[in-house]
């Protein structure tokens, strides 16, 4: 307690010495979380007429109160040490410019988000990634204070444009909460609401929650269908179809899927085409029609190659890997998954991540290697609130993946697991050991323990 009060006072003691604009920018400034650039405090901030934003950041940089970061790039960016920002906070809560300098704030990060939505989809998915991951912060004040204040359509848009962020980077469960809470927050038929539930139905069934995804993902095509809303009801379509063909549901997969492929080839949407291919690729393994699922994901991952599509590049990468092994093509299981580990690291994409890791402990089992499960790929899918999963079972849920793997399928997983165990007690480490030089497995690239 004495600390706080001489912390409290020290404050008080700089907040006294401001200037009067200078004290109403520092106010502002604790609309945001995690810190700021220019542009963001320029939009969001009211100053006094005939100062200016950046001169008046300048001074509270020179008093300490504000501190910058300069990025290796040379961007700048701002922000209030917390207890600062609290203390912001509650001047700016007592000021008649709250509401305003809120609002202003949830819009900007908004027309962030919404201006991010088309390029998470192309060539500059994994540049807006980071800037998405950097501003998450921003985005979580802002959907707060939205649903805080009864917006509910402003939170839907924000809740449905960072839908795929949330996905691509892992933010399963955190996502989803958000998008719920959206959701709940009104009924309004619009456009907003079709993309929430399609973003909330997609993470449902990645969460094995099969019953919720099937219930969102059917009152958003209905809904969709009555606002005339082909790119949702193409979208919904997909997620329905992946949802049902998890559940072992497979006519009735093919059929939803393939009635969404023409919606995407119109409106020209490589996007969503190329995720359909791939979900039909899915549906072909899990009747064992390895051909026609091999042509399928090949014509999905040429799509997302040419429109520059990381995500979906992966998922494919992945796919392919998997059919490969099932096919004990092992080279090329290696040479694939090493290319998905590869990109996954580079653009964060946890749950890509693991699967590679899952892949390569499969393909070292195949081989009648020591397999070493490394606890980072439980752990990785954990911490995006997906279940832990393998090749052998990709949705660890016995209830609602009663089809997976198929008998053919199954038996070829269980043989090389058990070739790896005959090959070598299974071992648990952490990423920075080694194993002993007697228990030394044959060097595998695709699994390199003590590096991320």
């Amino acid at each position: 307690m004495p600390r706080q009060q001489t912390l409290r006072g020290t404050l008080d003691w700089s907040y006294d010495l401001l200037s009067e604009p200078e004290k109403r920018l520092f106010c502002q400034l604790s609309a945001f979380a995690g810190g700021w650039t220019l542009e963001a405090a320029e939009a969001v901030v009211v100053c006094v007429e005939g100062e200016t934003v950046l001169d008046l950041l300048g001074t509270l940089v020179g008093k300490s109160l504000v501190v910058v970061e300069v990025a290796q790039d040379g961007s700048v960016r701002y922000t209030l040490l917390e207890p600062v920002r609290q203390y912001a906070r509650e001047k700016l809560e007592e000021s008649e410019e709250a509401e305003v300098v809120l609002r202003r704030h949830a819009l900007f990060f908004l027309t962030l988000a919404e201006r991010a939505e088309p390029e998470l989809k192309g060539a500059g998915q994994e540049e807006w990634l980071v800037r998405l991951e950097e501003e998450h912060d921003n985005f979580r004040a802002a959907l707060s204070w939205a649903l805080e204040q009864g917006e509910a359509e402003l939170a839907l848009r924000l809740g449905a444009a960072l839908g795929e962020f949330w996905h691509m980077h892992g933010h399963l469960s955190e996502g989803r909460r958000w998008l719920e809470g959206a959701l709940a927050k009104g009924d309004a038929a619009s456009v907003a609401r079709v993309k929430a539930l399609a973003k909330a139905s997609w993470i449902a069934w990645e969460q094995t929650d099969l019953e919720r995804a099937t219930a969102l993902g059917e009152e958003g095509l209905k809904l969709a269908s009555k606002l005339g809303d082909e790119e949702g009801a193409a979208t919904t379509l997909l997620n329905l179809g992946v949802a049902v063909m998890v559940r072992g549901e497979l006519e009735r997969a093919t059929s939803l899927i393939e009635d969404g492929l023409p919606l995407f080839r119109e409106s020209g949407d490589k996007w969503g085409l190329a995720r359909s291919l791939l979900c039909l690729g899915l549906v072909a393994m899990f009747r064992e029609d390895y051909e026609w699922a091999k042509a399928l994901t090949e014509e999905g991952l040429a799509i997302s190659r040419e429109s520059g599509d990381v995500w979906c590049s992966n998922m494919a990468l992945n796919q392919m890997a998997l059919m490969a092994l099932l096919r004990e093509d092992f080279g090329r299981t290696e040479a694939l998954g090493k290319e998905s580990l590869e990109l996954s690291r580079r653009s964060g994409m946890v749950h890509h991540i693991a699967f590679a890791l899952h892949t390569a402990a499969a393909l070292a089992g195949s081989r009648g290697q020591p397999v070493f499960v490394l606890p980072d790929c439980g752990g990785r899918l954990r911490r995006c609130g997906k279940p832990s999963a393998s090749p052998s079972r990709p949705w660890n849920n016995e209830s609602t993946s009663p089809t997976w793997p198929p008998p053919a399928t199954r038996w070829k997983m269980q043989r090389g697991r058990q070739r790896g165990r005959r090959g070598g007690r299974w071992t648990r480490m952490k990423p920075s050991s080694t194993p002993s030089p007697r228990k030394r497995a044959p060097r595998l690239h695709l699994l390199r323990p003590g590096k991320e």
